[in-house]
């Protein structure tokens, strides 16, 4: 385990209560770990409107559980991830997306307070 990971805490989703052994069992080996709590209608909801619609029940809960924990006062995303050079920040397509990407399309990255990242997709090589 690097000493990155532990330094970060890790958002367990609470699917079943085997949630909590995984989470006490991180945090036996030093990594701070924090079980989320059940997820209800309000997390599901909000994980249906983030997620492309595609996929499984499962999925939307556990996304609108880690989105309400990101909502609350004091989260700090610096607290779960941090980016290295060469990292990839993958998304899914957003709403109002006029489909997909396609030569010569230009695709800005925006991140607060450190600028903005430009590419423009390349024709596909055979």
């Amino acid at each position: 385990m690097t000493t990155r990971m532990h330094r970060r805490t890790v958002l367990i989703p609470r699917m079943s209560d085997h949630a909590l052994v995984a989470g006490a069992a991180m945090r036996a080996q030093g990594i701070t770990a924090e079980v989320l709590p059940l997820p209800d209608d309000d997390s599901f909801q909000l994980g249906v409107r983030h997620c492309a619609g595609r996929e499984c029940s499962p999925c939307f809960a556990c996304m609108g559980d880690i989105l309400r924990r990101a909502r609350t006062p004091g989260f700090g995303l610096s607290d779960l991830v941090t980016l290295d050079p060469g990292d990839i920040i993958a998304t899914g397509t957003p709403g109002g997306s006029k489909g997909a990407l396609k030569a010569g399309d230009n695709v800005e990255v925006e991140i607060t307070n450190i600028g903005i990242l430009s590419n423009i997709i390349a024709e596909r090589e055979n």
